[in-house]
């Protein structure tokens, strides 16, 4: 106990905050300051501390340890998979966790395929009907970031982030695929059968490069869905970015 105790008042003259008001901290060696960085929450996933760092100075000691300690919290950081902190994240024990891929894609990019005509019905997330979807949406967010940094935030405050705009496909007055989109951004995407979705995302493809020239959006590999996404189209230059957690 007298070590623990010892152990925390180091690492309080270590770091310390430069307002009680932010979350901003100064690396110091007595008073001389080494370094900053900044740790944040995220309202909609609670579990993780959030890290955000560009250290100038090395550490003998695995500096991102008393990071942890005083966040009380596992660390996350996300990083473009290109970046140089990647190597010293993981160097302290830091695993990734998750990628996701970003790009703009146009008619050109996208592959050649046969798929049937699907009737596309669309509707807006404040309908009785965009309730059902939106619940689906939650649902779906849920499981697919469960094992990264669970979702806390309540289905209303998560509705209340959604873009009003759903196209989505249904059998027997059942949804079975569906898709919030933001003029060319895809944000969120589901389905109930999940065979029936390449199909349906395909469909969606066409129509909004058709409008806009290309579409933009996020595909995280722990999402079975967004990979199928990505696979639509061809091989190019796309950028990635890497979530590190340190538990």
């Amino acid at each position: 106990m007298i070590k623990e105790i010892k152990d925390q008042k180091m690492i309080e003259e270590k770091f310390k905050k430069f307002d009680k008001n932010n979350d901003y901290y100064g690396i110091y060696d007595q008073d001389l300051l080494l370094d900053i960085f900044y740790l944040y929450n995220n309202s909609f996933h609670l579990e993780n501390k959030y890290l955000s760092f560009n250290f100038k100075n090395s550490y003998k000691e695995n500096i991102f340890e008393d990071i942890k300690n005083i966040a009380k919290k596992p660390l996350q950081v996300m990083l473009y998979s290109t970046d140089e902190r990647v190597k010293e994240l993981k160097e302290n024990g830091f695993i990734n966790m998750r990628k996701c891929y970003e790009a703009e894609f146009s008619l050109k990019d996208l592959e050649e395929n046969e798929f049937k005509d699907v009737r596309i019905n669309k509707t807006t997330k404040n309908t009785e009907k965009g309730n059902i979807i939106s619940r689906l949406a939650y649902e779906h967010y849920k499981i697919t970031h469960s094992s990264i940094n669970p979702l806390t935030a309540t289905f209303e405050q998560f509705k209340q982030t959604l873009p009003g705009n759903i196209y989505y496909e249904e059998v027997n007055n059942e949804v079975i695929n569906y898709t919030f989109i933001e003029e060319n951004e895809i944000c969120y995407f589901g389905t109930t059968k999940e065979e029936t979705f390449k199909n349906f995302i395909y469909q969606i493809m066409l129509k909004k490069i058709n409008d806009y020239k290309e579409v933009f959006f996020e595909a995280d590999n722990t999402d079975q869905l967004a990979m199928i996404l990505l696979s639509l189209f061809k091989n190019k230059k796309i950028d990635t970015f890497d979530t590190y957690i340190l538990k």
